[in-house]
Parts: structure tokens; sequence; C-alpha cells
């Protein structure tokens, strides 16, 4: 992605570049090592039922000008499903705040640091919810972005997918491997202000819930002024 070579220069050719390297964020399971449980048996795409949000915190009203746009979620499995023939992402867009209750916070920390004087991390605009998450209806406005497969069967401990927004990577599907490489989109998507991603996770004929150990990697338009 050209605004990811932006953020990772050395040198200052472009204005505001200083303001980007500090605008690459990661958010992950609060434990190394410890997964997060997802819905218990979910078989099929329910907007009311979510394995992740991601809600925009930014105020238009306000004068806010930050956009978040998602990068990669990595998700690697801890604990198994059972039973499920696939393993499915859907992945939707909406103008609302959907997150009501469960699930595990996740805080994005950026992916900088500096040991110049008066140097400060930025605090994100994201709110991260991911598990077993209750998501209000979606409203009139909701946008399914994508909705793919990662696998054609049961996921193994340490299974891994990798699901990239935009470019990044290829599509990859089948059988479990050790790693699934999915593109969600061929194109870039971004959440407004007051706005929010869902992602939802389930598989046909699935019996238990796989737990994942998380990463969320993405980009957060920086304020006028940081």
């Amino acid at each position: 992605m050209d605004i990811l070579q932006l953020a990772g220069a050395t040198d200052n050719t472009y204005a505001g570049v200083e303001k980007f390297r500090k605008s690459v964020f990661v958010a992950r399971n609060p434990t190394v090592g410890t997964g997060i449980a997802s819905l218990d048996g979910a078989v099929a795409y329910d907007a009311t039922e979510a394995l992740m949000t991601v809600y925009n915190s930014a105020s238009a009203t306000n004068g806010d000008v930050e956009w978040i746009q998602p990068i990669m979620l990595r998700l690697k499995a801890t604990a198994v499903n059972t039973s499920a023939t696939t393993q499915q992402f859907t992945i939707s867009l909406d103008n609302i705040n959907r997150y009501t209750s469960g699930g595990t916070t996740l805080t994005g920390a950026p992916l900088s640091q500096d040991t110049a004087t008066g140097w400060s991390a930025r605090t994100s605009k994201a709110t991260i919810n991911f598990g077993v998450v209750v998501a209000p209806a979606a409203s009139s406005d909701n946008i399914i972005v994508s909705d793919v497969v990662a696998s054609r069967a049961i996921y193994a401990a340490n299974d891994t997918t990798e699901i990239w927004f935009g470019s990044g990577a290829v599509t990859s599907t089948g059988a479990v491997t050790d790693h699934a490489i999915i593109c969600a989109t061929p194109a870039p998507i971004h959440i407004g202000r007051g706005c929010t991603m869902t992602v939802h996770a389930y598989g046909a004929s699935q019996a238990a819930d796989p737990a994942f150990e998380v990463e969320f990697f993405y980009l957060e338009h920086p304020p006028t002024t940081i």
C-alpha cells in the first residue's frame, strides 16, 4: 500500500510523514499464548453476533478528522472447533456503533517508538472488542464488504488465518493448512467517524467454538495537530 510506504518513510520528503509514523497501530489479545473464545457453535451469519467490532469514536460534529483503515487481521487458533465443514468470515461497515456487550476490549498501540525529547505515542480513536460480541441490529445503511471462506475443514491448534484488506496478499482457500491467507477486499476500506466495522465468524455444521490469538493492524488518519 502506498500509504504504508509513506508511514514507513525515513525522510521528510512528504508533508506530514511524522504524523503518519505515529498512526499505524496494532491491537492484540492481552496475554501472549492465551486465545479468546468465539461464539459457541456459530453455523451461519447473524448480524447481532460478531467476532469483532471496530468502532471509530472520532466525531465529525466535534471536528475530528480521524478515519481508520484496516490493514490485516491475523487469527491463530488456540482452541479448535469440531465438525465444521467450512470456516467463513463476513465483514460489514455501518454508520452506527455496532457494539452492545461481550468480548474482550483490545487496545491499539502505535508501531513506533522514539527517544526524542517530548516524543509521545498517539492514543487511537478505535474502540475494538473481540470474542463473543453482542451487536445491535444493523442499520439500513449497513454494507457487507466481504464474505470469504478461510477453510473447508476444522481448525487445528496453531492454524493461522490472515485476512488482508486491500493489496498485500492473494486469496488462498481450501483445506486447512498451517497458514491461510485471505484477501478480504481488492481495495482498502475505511471506517469513518462514528462508524463500525464488524467481523462475523461461523462454520457450516460447526460444534464448539474456536478460540483465537488475535492481532489487528490498522492505519489511522492523524489529527491536524499531534
